[in-house]
């Protein structure tokens, strides 16, 4: 975790700060980013135990904040677990997501009102029954294409294997040096799962656990099925 108070030797994190009287905040989350980078600590909460008292606040959103009156003497600096940012910052983000999707959804809602609106009894009752006939055809298409998808997996796993076997008795000279760098290879993609599970993995486990996503997820639910028009439940 990447934290200081200033450049000033005399005005440093969890140390003596003499002569200042203020104090710069940076702050940047443990888990890197898709490019392994370091992001900022964006709206971190953050306190600080200063000669004139507990100085409690939120940084802002490039992980900064500046502190006057702070005074001099030991100053000491916590901030908040990095996995609560990450969890509130990515809750925000669905949130936006799932907003644009019910607006969408409205939006939809709205236009089939309106061309209802437009036509006659009859041709809307048709149109029920079309909406009715296309369900039942994109389940059966739908089921389909994950039996198809399934089987289509399975065989090229067991294709690999087999090309894999053939290839170690068609050049059992190349055989102990292929099978290294196979061994190799899965290192390596054992190595990439392992980062999964220390970082993303603990933070998927956490918002499952989360009230407020239970809570996001209910809501959504139900606004969503509220917009949706009933031609569009089939």
């Amino acid at each position: 975790m990447g934290d200081k108070l200033s450049e000033d030797t005399k005005c440093k994190p969890n140390g003596l700060v003499a002569g200042c009287g203020w104090v710069d905040l940076e702050h940047k989350l443990e888990f890197p980013d898709d490019k392994g980078q370091l992001e900022p600590a964006s709206g971190a909460f953050y306190r600080m135990r200063t000669p004139n008292g507990l100085i409690e606040g939120y940084l802002d959103q490039n992980g900064k904040a500046s502190i006057d009156g702070v005074g001099d003497g030991e100053v000491s600096i916590e901030y908040e677990p990095d996995i609560n940012i990450e969890i509130n910052n990515t809750l925000q983000e669905v949130q936006t997501v799932l907003d644009e999707m019910l607006a969408e959804e409205r939006k939809e809602y709205e236009e089939i009102e309106k061309r209802r609106a437009e036509q006659g009894m009859i041709w809307n009752g048709l149109e029920y029954v079309w909406a009715a006939g296309k369900g039942v055809v994109n389940f059966v298409v739908g089921l389909a294409t994950f039996l198809g998808e399934v089987l289509w997996g399975a065989a090229n796993i067991l294709k690999s294997i087999r090309d894999k076997v053939a290839d170690y008795r068609l050049n059992p000279l190349n055989a102990p040096e292929t099978f290294k760098e196979d061994l190799k290879n899965l290192k390596s993609k054992y190595e990439e799962f392992q980062v999964f599970l220390d970082e993303d993995l603990e933070l998927y486990f956490t918002l499952a656990a989360d009230e407020r996503s239970w809570a996001m997820f209910t809501k959504f639910g139900d606004d969503y099925l509220s917009a949706q028009h009933s031609l569009e439940y089939t």
